[in-house]
Order: C-alpha cells, then sequence, then structure tokens
C-alpha cells in the first residue's frame, strides 16, 4: 500500500512546482473576412447589401452604412499591463469596383460596452477599380492598445469590405 503512495505524492509535488512556471506569450495575427462578422446597420441598408463569400459588398445606389464586430481569438491574453496585452493594431481591406477614387468612413470602437469604448473614426481613399488599406493602433485608442474591434462604416455603392485581420499576443501556456 506504502508503495501506491509514493508515485501519487511525486505526481502532487511535480504539479505543485509546475504552477509556479511563468507563463509563454506567443505573437500572433487574426484574420477574418467580413462577411462572417459584418451587417447592414439598419433594416433600411439591407437591399444594398450583398454579402458574397469573401467581401460585404453595397450594390445599391446609395450610401449603406454596416456594422461589424470582430472575435477575440483564441488564446488572447488581456492582462492588466496594456502595454503588452490587447490588439497592437487592427486593419481594414476595402475594394472599389468603380471608375472612380471613392471614400469609406469607418470608425473603430474599442471595448465591449458604450460608455467605456474607445471611437476612432477614419476616411479610407479607394482609388477607382483598386484596394485600400486602414490601420487602427494605440495611437488612434487613447494610447492604449485594442481590447474589442468593433467597427461602424459607411459604405458608398460600389465598394466592398474585404476582410480585416489584427496582430495579439497569445498566451500559449506554461
Amino acid at each position: 500500500m506504502k508503495t501506491c503512495l509514493y508515485p501519487a505524492a511525486s505526481l502532487l509535488a511535480l504539479c505543485a512546482a509546475s504552477g509556479t512556471a511563468a507563463a509563454v506569450d506567443s505573437a500572433r495575427v487574426h484574420f477574418q473576412n467580413a462577411v462572417g462578422v459584418c451587417q447592414p446597420a439598419l433594416p433600411a441598408f439591407d437591399g444594398n447589401i450583398r454579402k458574397r463569400p469573401v467581401a460585404l459588398a453595397n450594390e445599391g445606389t446609395a450610401t449603406a452604412f454596416v456594422s461589424c464586430s470582430l472575435p477575440r481569438a483564441q488564446g488572447m491574453a488581456f492582462g492588466n499591463d496594456l502595454a503588452t496585452y490587447g490588439i497592437a493594431t487592427v486593419t481594414v481591406r476595402v475594394y472599389n469596383r468603380t471608375g472612380a477614387a471613392a471614400d469609406v468612413g469607418c470608425t473603430l470602437v474599442s471595448g465591449w460596452d458604450a460608455p467605456n469604448s474607445n471611437y476612432s473614426p477614419k476616411v479610407i481613399t479607394v482609388p477607382a477599380n483598386g484596394s485600400a488599406f486602414e490601420s487602427w493602433d494605440a495611437g488612434d485608442n487613447d494610447g492604449s492598445r485594442i481590447l474589442q474591434p468593433n467597427f461602424n462604416c459607411s459604405l458608398p455603392p460600389g465598394l466592398d469590405i474585404g476582410y480585416f485581420y489584427y496582430d495579439y499576443i497569445a498566451d500559449i501556456g506554461d
């Protein structure tokens, strides 16, 4: 009976010792097509917006507003140190299917609830028959890393939101 206790005691000691090891962080990138995370902001815009497999397109004749909420990536560490944890940069790619340059207004909303979120608007100029990237970082977010990226964009006719990506620190264990 005593021989059965020694392996159990050794296992407990090993588990207790491993709990004191430092966590390991890893830099990661999360990619998300807009069609999976965006929708028309109001029912009035439903008729203009088409969800394509790889983009959310305004196929109407008037500007439509869309709202997008990106998912929290698996393993994303948030810790108390916002200089290290959270999202460093979030980027959107917009396509223009028209023959003239066009502006898309997008506002990053960083946070989970309206009263405590940061709002950072930008205008993305997209060349005719081309595409453009726009990024937000801590400088656009009151000096803090982005906690939860959400967007509200005004999408002119003939323009598409293609995708988003962001980089973050993942806690991959001990």
